[in-house]
């Protein structure tokens, strides 16, 4: 379930600190990267693949630093499924993360106050421990319940 320390130390991210998150595979396959609070990097890095639908990484710049006055081209792109990120603002919760047609459990964690956790072509549930504020990020347009399969239990 958890992507060991080697396999991130083989992506080459130097200056990462290994225990403040965790990749989550089904079928060899990422469906989710949780990034706790406490994370730590004195480097850029992504976290997801160059290939990837959705791109999640770490910008870090000097002071000083400039990204040039720029935009991006339109084109064209095929997404195959909708990923999300959710940042936690406040509160408590537990996301359950599922296969991706929510038939069998992967992962179980408690998110907190600053805690990341991008989706990817995975089932989840979210139960609230807490009151929670939290932001999501994902692919639109979004199509109200023709974009989702809601299951029981």
């Amino acid at each position: 379930m958890v992507l060991c320390l080697k396999a991130w130390k083989s992506r080459s991210l130097p200056g990462l600190s290994f225990i403040m998150f965790k990749e989550i595979k089904h079928n060899k396959k990422t469906v989710s990267i949780i990034i706790r609070n406490s994370f730590s990097s004195n480097h850029t890095n992504f976290f997801t693949n160059k290939s990837s639908e959705f791109q999640l990484g770490i910008i870090v710049k000097n002071k000083d630093d400039i990204v040039p006055k720029h935009f991006h081209n339109k084109r064209l792109s095929k997404i195959k499924s909708t990923s999300e990120v959710l940042i936690i603002r406040s509160g408590e919760v537990i996301i359950s993360i599922y296969n991706p047609k929510c038939t069998k459990l992967i992962s179980k964690t408690i998110l907190k106050k600053g805690d990341i956790i991008f989706l990817n072509n995975c089932g989840h549930k979210l139960k609230f421990l807490k009151k929670t504020k939290m932001i999501e990020i994902k692919q639109g347009p979004y199509l109200g319940l023709k974009d989702k399969q809601v299951k029981q239990n």
